[in-house]
């Protein structure tokens, strides 16, 4: 699949999503408007996943809960909302594979690399792994 190709899915996807995008220094989906930001014009594989899961928020959105919003904008590093948080990063993911033209090695990487990351943020705000699986564990009927 070429960087064209990757270029145009994801122009189609945002269009037929209604989902404006633009450039910035850092990927995120806003939350209380279709639109997202991307951090390039798509120029390797780690790019299209990243645009990949930044869709996969908005296509997701009406999932989150008005008090998730509100205690996400308030406080996005707050010990209370990581079990949400990682529930939403894991859907946003797991949209970006099922819709992904193809999905490789270095597309994978960057999954697990950014999960990662939303893992040891959590972990901080937790302290310990015993309590932040209790917390994921208060998801379990959502």
């Amino acid at each position: 699949m070429t960087r064209i190709e990757q270029r145009a899915h994801i122009l189609k996807l945002a269009k037929d999503m209604g989902v404006r995008i633009s450039l910035g220094h850092t990927n995120r989906s806003h939350m209380y408007e279709k639109h997202i930001q991307i951090d390039s014009v798509i120029k390797n594989d780690k790019d299209y996943a990243g645009a990949l899961h930044e869709l996969g928020h908005q296509a997701n959105r009406d999932k989150d809960t008005m008090s998730y919003k509100l205690r996400f904008l308030l406080d996005p590093e707050s010990k209370e909302i990581y079990p949400e948080r990682l529930k939403h990063e894991i859907e946003a993911w797991a949209w970006a594979k099922r819709n992904a033209i193809e999905w490789n090695e270095e597309m994978e990487q960057e999954y697990i690399s950014a999960f990662s990351s939303y893992i040891h943020g959590a972990l901080h705000a937790y302290g310990n792994l015993d309590d932040l699986l209790k917390g994921i564990a208060t998801l379990k009927g959502s």
